[in-house]
């Protein structure tokens, strides 16, 4: 890793200013510095107030992050997802989760956040890595998702 690489990594590990780390991953992109562009990517989804919010939580507003961001890219504006927001802030995390997974067809975040390589940033990732708090037809719903979609469950990310 060269050292103008390593000043970039300890930025973007710094920055709060989402414009800014769009820019960084715009450049990495077309510079081709995947490690670059993956560490703005997950410094982007991890931009949130992280005050009273339980592990879960966190991780249902990673996911937001990320589908905002990939939705942003593939239809060229900005795309919020207002329904989803205020699901959870009615619902909670776990029940808005628990809706994502059983007998609902495919979401356009899910294809595209596959399509970037990162199905650990789905709803059935969440679920999967916190089986113990959703009913057995939840986590089937979420393992067979991923499974269909060609996600070794076993490899994905922790959060």
């Amino acid at each position: 890793m060269s050292i103008n690489q390593t000043r970039i990594l300890a930025l973007i590990a710094e920055t709060r200013d989402s414009s800014k780390l769009r820019r960084l991953m715009e450049n990495a992109e077309r510079l081709g510095e995947t490690d670059v562009y993956e560490a703005a990517f997950d410094r982007l989804v991890n931009l949130m107030p992280t005050s009273g919010l339980d592990p879960l939580d966190r991780e249902y507003w990673r996911m937001i992050n990320a589908f905002e961001h990939v939705l942003r890219l593939a239809r060229g504006k900005s795309v919020p997802m207002t329904r989803t927001r205020q699901k959870v802030e009615k619902l909670g995390a776990q029940k808005a989760l628990e809706e994502f997974a059983p007998g609902k067809p495919e979401t356009e975040g899910f294809a595209l956040l596959i399509e970037q390589g990162r199905p650990d940033l789905t709803s059935e990732a969440i679920i999967l890595r916190n089986i113990g708090l959703f009913e057995a037809d939840v986590s089937l719903a979420a393992r067979q998702r991923l499974e269909a979609a060609g996600v070794d469950v076993s490899t994905l990310k922790a959060a």
